[in-house]
C-alpha cells in the first residue's frame, strides 16, 4: 500500500510543486514505500527549496550535507536556520564552530546551538556542554522524549571505550551520540532518524566496526536487552 501511495505521488506531482517535491524528498529520504535513496531525496527536496517551500529549505540543506556537498549545504542550512528548523540550527552551528566549511565563527555558532537546544533537541544541548557553552534559561525536553528512531550501537564498562567507538564511527550531523550510564555500563546511542529504515540502514553500515548494533524507538529504555561489551574495540572503520 505504502508503495502505491509512493508512487502515486511520483505520477501526481508535476514539477514546480513545491508540497509534492517534499513529500517525494522525505519518502526517498525515510525509505517509506520507496527503496532509501538521499540522491533522490536530494533532488526532490531541491524542487521544494526553490519552490519556496520553508519545510524544504532545511530539508534540503541536510541532505545535501549528508552526501557529502558540505560547502553547497551551508547558505540552505542557514536558511532553514532562520526559519526555526532546530536541526538546521544544530548543524550550522556545528560548521561554524568548526570552521571547516565556513568561516570559523565561534559567538555565532554558540547562539545557534542555544537556540536549537532552547527549541527541545537534546544533541545541541549536549554540544553545548561538550564546549562548555551556557544552557539556554528555557526549560529543556528530557532526552527520552526526542522524535525519531536511534540505534544503540554498544554497552561499555568504560565511558573512554564509548567515546572511541563513537570517534570511529565518524557519523555527520545531524546524528549525535547520547552516552547513558545505569551506574554498570554506559550504553551509546546515536540518532535522531526519520524512520526505522534509516536507522537499519545506518547499523548495515556500521555492522563491521559495531556487530551489536540495532534500532530502538525514541525514548524506550534498554537495561536486560544489550549485552555489556568487552573493553576492547574492533580494529578498522569499516566506512
Amino acid at each position: 500500500m505504502a508503495l502505491l501511495v509512493a508512487l502515486g505521488l511520483f505520477v501526481a506531482a508535476p514539477a514546480g510543486e513545491a508540497e509534492h517535491a517534499y513529500r517525494m524528498g522525505r519518502a526517498y529520504k525515510t525509505g517509506d514505500g520507496v527503496p532509501l535513496d538521499t540522491g533522490r531525496a536530494e533532488q526532490w527536496f531541491e524542487k521544494a527549496a526553490r519552490g519556496g517551500l520553508p519545510k524544504g529549505v532545511a530539508e534540503y540543506g541536510l541532505v545535501l550535507y549528508q552526501n557529502g556537498k558540505q560547502r553547497d549545504a551551508v547558505p540552505w542550512l542557514r536558511k532553514g536556520a532562520e526559519r526555526g528548523d532546530r536541526r538546521a540550527q544544530y548543524l550550522l552551528g556545528t560548521v561554524l564552530l568548526n570552521g571547516v566549511y565556513a568561516p570559523m565563527d565561534e559567538a555565532e555558532g554558540r547562539q545557534w546551538l542555544q537556540r536549537a537546544a532552547k527549541a527541545g533537541l537534546p544533541a545541541a544541548a549536549e554540544a553545548l556542554a561538550v564546549i562548555g557553552a551556557p544552557l539556554p534559561q528555557a526549560p529543556q525536553a528530557p532526552v527520552a522524549a526526542a522524535r525519531g528512531w536511534r540505534v544503540q550501537v554498544g554497552a561499555f564498562s568504560s565511558r573512554a571505550n564509548a567515546d572511541r567507538l563513537w570517534a570511529q564511527l565518524k557519523a555527520a550531523p545531524p546524528l549525535a551520540p547520547q552516552f547513558r550510564y545505569d551506574g554498570r555500563v554506559t550504553r551509546l546511542q546515536i540518532g535522531p532518524f526519520d524512520s526505522p529504515a534509516q536507522a537499519d540502514a545506518f547499523c548495515r553500515k556500521v555492522r563491521s566496526v559495531s556487530r551489536d548494533c540495532f534500532r530502538i524507538a525514541s525514548g524506550q529504555r534498554q537495561n536486560a536487552v544489550s549485552r555489556e561489551e568487552s573493553p576492547s574495540l574492533p580494529h578498522g572503520n569499516g566506512m
